[in-house]
């Protein structure tokens, strides 16, 4: 059963808008919110002078996300720093709760993204994976984020997180104020681990299509070579530097989905949940690295040839493709200067 029993210090004069009690269960550290202030302002940054330099080359959508979602982690993280002086003011628990839970969902679907550049800029990179790239973005971003509603399908694992979050939060804060709640905390806590349990699911089978992937890349450019050998030895070994990467940081990602899982159901006011050393050590470090990491090392710094390397040109004669695969595209001419 989780242990939802409260043993730190009492409000004792609580003031509307406050709570009984310390509603994270000690007092933030202002050091680590203003660290994380700074470290996702500096992500926020890469990524916005990325999206307008990068506006010819195809992968806004990545930097949107990694911006879009540092965005949310500072706006975070800036709750932080205003709890550490009132631990007990309800409003600005429950934004940063709603806003550090949610915002990986966007680190998320950069992530699927990079997956899908590979198989798109890359020889005969549609061979890397066993079904259509397209499928990638429609079933992983559909499951993690809200960017495609038709009828009655949507993103269920974003709807359920930030409906189990916002609940948490509201009706954590006003139960241990005093106030009546129409939805328990246990119901909110239920609720936001369906959401996290189905995207770990969701993120598990991506991780294992990535790894597919990635014991592919000798593909690229065929076997034997149907495009100049210098072609396939600069995809392969760039390909394997951009799903490394990937790979790389959708681990981290997952480390701190799963941390926030076990908070869960352990229970609001277990161990898990009320020692900030293992929020620092396990849900910042772990997204903060990742983000970095994709922020200094994106996909267009390895999706584009050099000038000096020859346009790829497949003989599709010695090259059959896949069935269901059209012709590749030619290469783009476009090269980033970083």
């Amino acid at each position: 059963m989780p242990d939802d029993t409260y043993t730190g210090p009492i409000n004792p004069d609580p003031q509307p808008g406050e709570a009984d009690v310390e509603l994270y269960g000690y007092v933030p550290s202002a050091v680590l919110g203003v660290v994380g202030v700074l470290v996702f302002l500096i992500v926020l940054s890469i990524n916005t002078f990325r999206w307008f330099k990068n506006r010819k080359t195809g992968t806004l959508s990545f930097y949107f996300f990694l911006a879009f979602g540092a965005l949310l982690e500072a706006a975070g993280y800036g709750c932080r720093i205003a709890s550490h002086n009132n631990p007990y003011k309800t409003d600005i628990f429950i934004v940063e709760f709603f806003l550090v839970t949610c915002a990986p969902i966007a680190f998320a679907a950069s992530i699927y993204l990079n997956l899908t550049f590979a198989t798109k800029k890359y020889p005969l990179g549609r061979r890397l994976l066993w079904l259509n790239p397209r499928w990638v973005l429609i079933i992983f971003i559909a499951f993690d984020l809200c960017t495609s509603k038709s009828g009655s399908e949507s993103s269920i694992p974003a709807v359920i997180q930030i409906a189990g979050a916002g609940i948490v939060g509201i009706s954590t804060s006003k139960s241990l104020s005093g106030e009546s709640v129409s939805v328990s905390p246990q119901t909110g806590n239920s609720i936001l681990e369906a959401g996290l349990a189905v995207q770990i699911t969701s993120f598990g089978c991506f991780l294992i299509l990535l790894t597919i992937a990635i014991t592919r890349i000798p593909r690229l450019g065929g076997i034997p070579p149907v495009v100049d050998l210098e072609v396939k030895k600069w995809a392969t070994t760039n390909c394997r530097k951009l799903l490394g990467i990937t790979m790389f940081s959708a681990l981290l990602i997952l480390l701190r989905t799963s941390y926030r899982l076990a908070c869960q159901v352990q229970g609001y006011f277990g161990y898990l949940n009320t020692h900030e050393y293992l929020f620092g050590l396990l849900d910042f470090t772990p997204v903060a690295i990742a983000t970095l990491t994709l922020s200094f090392f994106p996909p267009s710094k390895y999706l584009f040839p050099p000038p000096e390397l020859p346009e790829w040109q497949v003989n599709l004669e010695m090259a059959p493709k896949p069935e269901g695969t059209a012709t590749p595209p030619t290469p783009p001419s476009y090269q980033e200067s970083v």
